[in-house]
């Protein structure tokens, strides 16, 4: 898919860039003004760059913070200090190493006007080799990033689901984590309880804003978060107060072959199911 032909986060009514970063700074950073600022400058920047600046270029520097260039991901990494007082708990991450968070992203297709939202919610924004003092921005599966998902792409697999979703549904794409943050120490998860009501609180929200008429979950933590019961038998779609929702397994999950009753899937045969799932939910609701 040549993704010069995807609008990566337009303005959608009441789905927009600055009303996106206000969500997360007010769900995850003790609403700091700074946070709010920098996510949404962040966000216009890629907007801008998505599907025509290189990881390597300078336009990827943002307001004095050099990008990380490596691996062809087009990272961010923020100091503390631009991000001003984020509340007690969420003050420790920067003492910890791999502190990342995913931004939210949504694409559509140029010149689509087709208004169905399908919303996928992976579990948390792995990273690694960072240093402590940086929150590294990036977003799910680096879709922000063309030479990361052209050149360094480790999710060939949600690339394709989500190219399905935008050429033959004309769908916008909403892509988001359940676990907002990650450190690699652990550090997030053994303090789950204290993180748990930012995470679902802000998932909530996206939700509200998002207003998907699907949403398909990737993983088991995925599914907790949203209440949904886990892919056991393959995929399960089902009912989650007013969404319909599809639990399928992770992408990053490693199975060659997956079997369902009688049935042995390989990865992109699963996958390829799960859009004809949505695909057919999706034509439900409109026509």
């Amino acid at each position: 898919m040549n993704f010069k032909d995807i609008v990566l986060c337009p303005r959608m009514g009441k789905l927009n860039c600055r009303a996106i970063a206000s969500l997360l700074a007010t769900g995850l950073f003790n609403g700091s003004a700074q946070a709010r600022k920098l996510l949404s400058d962040r966000y216009m920047q890629m907007k801008k760059n998505c599907g025509r600046v290189p990881h390597d270029d300078s336009r990827w520097d943002l307001d004095g913070i050099i990008a990380d260039k490596t691996d062809k991901a087009a990272l961010l990494p923020v100091p503390h200090i631009r991000m001003g007082n984020c509340g007690t708990l969420v003050n420790k991450l920067w003492d910890h190493q791999n502190f990342g968070l995913d931004m939210p992203t949504w694409m559509v297709k140029r010149g689509g006007k087709d208004k169905r939202r399908v919303m996928i919610v992976s579990q948390d924004p792995f990273r690694k080799n960072h240093k402590v003092g940086r929150l590294v921005l990036s977003t799910p599966f680096g879709f922000h990033s063309t030479d990361y998902r052209n050149i360094c792409c480790r999710n060939h697999t949600i690339c394709c689901f989500v190219e399905r979703l935008l050429e033959e549904c004309r769908a916008c794409v909403y892509l988001t984590d359940c676990r907002k943050f990650y450190t690699s120490d652990n550090f997030v998860n053994s303090h789950k309880k204290q993180f748990k009501g930012l995470f679902d609180k802000t998932l909530g929200d996206e939700l509200t804003v998002v207003a998907p008429d699907m949403i398909v979950t990737l993983g088991n933590d995925a599914a907790d978060a949203l209440g949904a019961r886990h892919a056991h038998k393959g995929f399960d779609v089902q009912e989650i107060g007013r969404y319909k929702l599809i639990a399928a397994h992770h992408t990053n999950t490693h199975f060659n072959h997956f079997k369902t009753g009688n049935k042995d899937w390989c990865k992109e045969e699963y996958f390829a199911e799960v859009f004809k799932v949505v695909r057919k939910e999706l034509r439900r609701k409109s026509p």
